[in-house]
């Protein structure tokens, strides 16, 4: 079964991400279109840097990559010994497993242990294979890359107008798992049963989502727990964050 192929995180799937997403689902091979990403943030495994959360979170990521047309994940449970493999290691185990006609990464991919592969070892390592070797450039917004530490960083300031720029999506938190207290017309979660990045305590203008409607109501995130007023039938499995700025 040949595969086209892109490796990453995809913690945010912005508009970078779907360029790569858009070079496996149309190839000139026949091939499936597949993702090679991962259960758990590799830098919240190695803690290799500060990591405040996820911007999607698993569900939504799988279910944003099928939307896009990808029709295979391959998801690896990212660990301290998986972080051990050179990238050539860890590019032999995949194709190993798959008919890897084509491989789709972006100009500033890296893998493999101390990030010891990078585009250019790609090439080297790919010469003569039979596999297909994609490098998209990056894709600007505004004077900068889009990214998703840049994402990231503009969900805890707010800026959800410039997040869904970015994602062509709004930000979303994905309720579902989550334990949801509810008193006197009020529904609240603690902000440790969060996994996903959350901004700065203020009250924003969202939609909370249930399972077949939509309400708009206001958010209160505080430094403990969130909060709404709950004046709506069904129970909430995403809160949409609105384009605008904070209240």
């Amino acid at each position: 079964m040949p595969v086209a192929l892109t490796i990453g995180t995809f913690d945010s799937l912005h508009v970078g991400h779907q360029r790569l997403i858009h070079g496996v689902v149309d190839n000139d091979c026949g091939a499936i279109a597949a993702v090679c990403t991962f259960t758990s943030n590799p830098a919240k495994v190695l803690g290799s840097r500060p990591f405040v959360g996820t911007i999607l979170s698993p569900a939504q990521k799988i279910e944003k990559l099928e939307s896009l047309g990808i029709a295979l994940v391959v998801l690896i449970d990212f660990s301290p010994e998986i972080s051990k493999l050179t990238g050539r290691s860890f590019l032999n185990l995949l194709a190993s497993r798959l008919d890897l006609k084509k491989l789709v990464v972006g100009y500033n991919f890296h893998m493999g242990q101390r990030r010891d592969t990078n585009p250019r070892e790609l090439v080297e390592i790919l010469d003569g294979s039979g596999t297909e070797l994609e490098i998209v450039p990056a894709t600007q917004y505004g004077p900068e890359a889009v990214s998703s530490s840049r994402i990231r960083e503009l969900i805890r300031r707010g800026r959800f107008h410039e997040v869904k720029d970015m994602m062509k999506d709004d930000f979303r938190l994905d309720l579902r798992g989550v334990s949801i207290e509810r008193r006197q017309g009020t529904s609240s979660v603690q902000r440790g049963s969060i996994e996903q990045v959350l901004p700065q305590p203020g009250e924003y203008r969202v939609c909370f989502h249930t399972e077949n409607r939509e309400f708009s109501g206001v958010l209160a995130v505080g430094k403990r727990q969130l909060s709404w007023q709950k004046d709506f039938a069904g129970t909430e499995t995403e809160i949409r964050f609105l384009e605008y700025e904070r209240i």
